[in-house]
């Protein structure tokens, strides 16, 4: 199976994306780097974070 090489680079892209906006957040309790300097996080209404959560937000900010 071949991939071009911007098949590749879109591929480690999104899952650079994916655990930045996803995987870190959740390990580090709704924060990223940047939110954890400025001393914010993000929150739901529901108790904690899901990852459904946090992959639908991100989703979304890709589109808007």
């Amino acid at each position: 199976y071949y991939l071009s090489i911007a098949s590749r680079i879109g591929f480690i892209s999104v899952l650079i994306g994916m655990i930045w906006f996803v995987v870190i957040p959740l390990y580090y309790g709704g924060q990223t780097i940047g939110k954890k300097i400025m001393k914010i996080k993000m929150i739901s209404d529901k108790g904690d974070l899901t990852a459904h959560q946090l992959i639908v937000r991100t989703m979304i900010s890709i589109v808007n």
